[in-house]
């Protein structure tokens, strides 16, 4: 069988004809291979708003065209104006805390859930800002619940690599895989009846997670982090935001 093989080889390269179309047979895979490889080297190089971009829903998109429109790449600096508490971060908006970490009576379905962060409700459409450095990654919308939303995936000396969810944004001002800075500008508070997209929410507040990893179940207690230690810093005469 072997030696047929070659026997039909030999004869192939003796046939210009025959040459060309093993020419072809040959190259075929050759490029489809590299095809391929030079697709998953694109993917695995590119910004995480690649991979994302295809599960997007068409008012995503277009709220992100929005954006890209009116702004740019520009990222909004805090310089002195940040709100220290007793922690290792500033506050990621001025206001009072409304609603704990922890179990809770849902102020809307009246049922014991969870409530994976904070919330933080200032009266006012208030500035709200990255708490630490580093790369956006996910700005999304999610009308039955956190209405508009930013993911940071933050890195510091003191706590190496964790998560910032900031959720009820009436604006936006970021862009996914864009780096923000301790004190960036990243939205305003929302939530409220005349915001846009407020999501399942009371009125007007920020809703803030502190997560370990990039999925949501891995929420930890913000209050170890914006404080020294959980205290009494919640305001009992506040109403309770979601």
């Amino acid at each position: 069988m072997k030696a047929l093989l070659i026997k039909l080889t030999l004869q192939a390269l003796t046939d210009q004809e025959s040459r060309k179309r093993l020419m072809v047979i040959i190259m075929i895979p050759v490029m489809a291979v590299f095809l391929i490889m030079t697709l998953l080297v694109y993917i695995l190089t590119s910004p995480f708003s690649f991979l994302t971009g295809f599960f997007l829903s068409g008012e995503e998109r277009a709220a992100m065209r929005e954006f890209k429109d009116s702004y740019g790449s520009t990222v909004r600096i805090i310089s002195d104006d940040l709100d220290w508490g007793v922690g290792r971060y500033p506050m990621p908006m001025k206001g009072r805390i409304t609603s704990d970490y922890g179990d809770r009576i849902h102020p809307v379905t009246g049922r014991l859930r969870h409530h994976n962060g904070i919330d933080i409700a200032s009266g006012v459409q208030e500035q709200i800002i990255a708490i630490a450095p580093g790369q956006v990654v996910e700005v999304g919308i999610n009308p039955r619940e956190y209405g508009q939303y930013v993911l940071i995936r933050n890195e510091t000396d003191a706590d190496g690599v964790f998560y910032t969810f900031y959720a009820h944004l009436a604006k936006v001002y970021v862009l996914p895989d864009q780096e923000v800075f301790q004190g960036s500008i990243i939205g305003l508070e929302g939530g409220g009846p005349d915001d846009p997209i407020p999501g399942n929410s009371t009125g007007r507040h920020l809703h803030f997670e502190i997560r370990e990893r990039a999925s949501a179940r891995s929420h930890a207690d913000p209050y170890y982090w914006l404080f020294e230690s959980a205290g009494d810093f919640m305001d009992s005469g506040e109403e309770e935001m979601i």
